[in-house]
This record gives structure tokens, sequence and C-alpha cells, in this order.
């Protein structure tokens, strides 16, 4: 008889793992964005972003319309910076930054390198960072006019085992594609559980 509790703790530790490596994607892509947006701003991007903020010199004449949009997605970006970077760094060890909260860049950084550890030490903090991340890439990436397709997962599907899961970036979904299942998940959490220990 095989060890079905062993082979189920790897299996949710590949899924795990996915999961973290896709939302680490989502970091470093909201990172590049957020320096792009700030550019968008132009002498108005002189805000309190901490150090990260993109400075152009003024020009005489015209300026285009202050986009709203940008800066309430500036914004959120820094509040979710500076809501969990020292939630991350206390459960990593790390000790308060120096100026906490205040470099954007630094800090998504700082919780895409360590992601996989807040995992292990903290599966809620973990996804809390996840959502925000997808979330807010997501936000950046529309108003740079980014239509996401959706795109195949080699991992199988929890509920019929099938490998026919799909990424639905436009719904962030991820969906099994297999028509007798159709199972259907956010794609910011990691289903059904989180392993904190061997079955008993």
């Amino acid at each position: 008889m095989g060890n079905y509790a062993a082979e189920w703790e790897a299996e949710q530790a590949r899924a795990l793992a996915a999961h973290i490596g896709r939302t680490v994607s989502r970091l470093e892509s909201l990172a590049e964005k957020y320096g792009l947006l700030g550019g968008m701003l132009g002498d108005v991007g002189l805000r309190g972003g901490g150090g990260d903020e993109v400075r152009t010199p003024s020009r005489p004449g015209s300026r285009p319309p202050l986009r709203v949009d940008v800066l309430d997605t500036l914004a959120d970006v820094e509040r979710f910076v500076e809501e969990l970077l020292p939630l991350v760094r206390g459960t990593l060890r790390l000790g308060p930054a120096v100026g906490a909260g205040r470099a954007v860049l630094a800090g998504l950084a700082v919780m895409g390198d360590g992601l996989g550890r807040v995992y292990s030490e903290d599966p809620g903090l973990g996804d809390a960072v996840s959502a925000a991340a997808w979330k807010l890439e997501r936000r950046a990436g529309w108003i740079f006019g980014e239509r996401s397709r959706a795109f195949a997962l080699t991992e199988p599907c929890a509920a019929c085992g099938m490998p026919a899961l799909w990424v639905v970036p436009e719904r962030m979904v991820i969906r099994c594609g297999n028509p007798a299942c159709g199972d259907t998940r956010p794609v910011d959490v990691v289903l059904p559980v989180h392993v904190s220990g061997p079955a008993s």
C-alpha cells in the first residue's frame, strides 16, 4: 500500500511552490510598473514615495492632464508595502528597515525574495501578500492597456486530477478546462490547504 499522506504532502508542496513562483513574478512586474507609473506623473511624481519616484525636470508650456487612476494605483502600491513589509520583515526576522515603509521598490524585492519563507512561517501573511500583489499588478497593467490572455499550467487539477488548468487573468481565476469538471478558484490562493507538518 502506498504512502498516500506523503504523496499528498508532496503534491501540496509542488502546488505551493508553483503558486509562489507565479506570485514572485507578479511582484517583479509590479515593481517595474510602479516605476513606469511614477514617470507618467512628471513633476507631480515628486511625492512621498520613498526615493523610488521618477524625478523629471519641469518644462515650460502645457502639461498633460493629471491621471487620477495612476495616482490611486501608486498610492495603493505604497500602502501595500507600508502595511505588509513590516510584517514580512518581522516574519523573516530581518528587523526593522532603515526608513521603514519608504522604499517601495526595495520593499517589493524583499517580499519577493522572502515569500517562500513567509509561507512556511505564516501562510495567512503569504496569502495577504499574494492577493494584493496579483490585484495591484493587474490594475497597473490595465493602465498600460494590457489585456492578458489565458495560459495553461502544468500542475493537475485538485478536483479531477487532469492536467487541464488554465489561468484566466482577466477574471483572476484558475479554471479547469476539463468539461466534466470546470473547477474554479481564485488565482491568488493555494488550495486546498497549507501544509504545516506531517499528516497524523
